[in-house]
């Protein structure tokens, strides 16, 4: 069983954590937290997770990045190929111009990583993949258009036939 959560660590301050901790027994016993999210940006929330075929685990969540003139929202994403007791540095897969939130995620047999997220200014749903474990990712792409469209907390499934399937509160892709 793996679980990721974010902790709020001081409320007068922007520095929230994701962190992960993982049974192997069912659930009777579990691991030790390891903070997934402390090599990224301050004040990390809203993470999802995924595992691949071969147990690579992977968590997205939102993070604020300094621009200039201040602070902005984007999607991160770590993955561990050791059981999650180490986990790469963050890689920002938004990289958009303004706020970015609600991410989840969905690992195709392939390995292929998709992800959506919404852009809260303009009010889109927006898609990414990466086919390299996450070290690289395609173009993002608009999934909504309009503000009729928009739905706040985007969510993401794939099928057993590798068909990317829109959750209830999603457009169809």
């Amino acid at each position: 069983i793996f679980v990721v959560w974010v902790r709020w660590n001081t409320p007068s301050q922007m520095d929230d954590d994701v962190f992960f901790k993982k049974s192997m027994d069912g659930g009777v016993t579990w691991s030790s937290e390891v903070n997934v999210s402390n090599t990224a940006p301050v004040d990390s929330g809203r993470a999802e997770i995924a595992v691949d075929h071969n147990g690579t685990i992977y968590v997205v969540w939102r993070g604020k990045v300094m621009y200039d003139p201040g602070w902005k929202d984007d999607i991160f994403l770590s993955r561990s190929t050791d059981g999650g007791t180490t986990w790469n540095v963050g890689v920002n897969i938004s990289k958009n111009q303004y706020d970015s939130d609600h991410p989840d995620i969905a690992v195709d047999s392939a390995g292929n990583i998709n992800v959506v997220w919404n852009e809260r200014y303009q009010k889109k749903v927006l898609f990414s993949r990466s086919v390299d474990g996450g070290n690289t990712w395609s173009s993002t792409v608009a999934l909504s258009n309009t503000v009729f469209e928009f739905r706040a907390d985007p969510a993401i499934a794939v099928d057993i036939d590798d068909n990317i399937v829109p959750h209830k509160n999603m457009l169809a892709i």
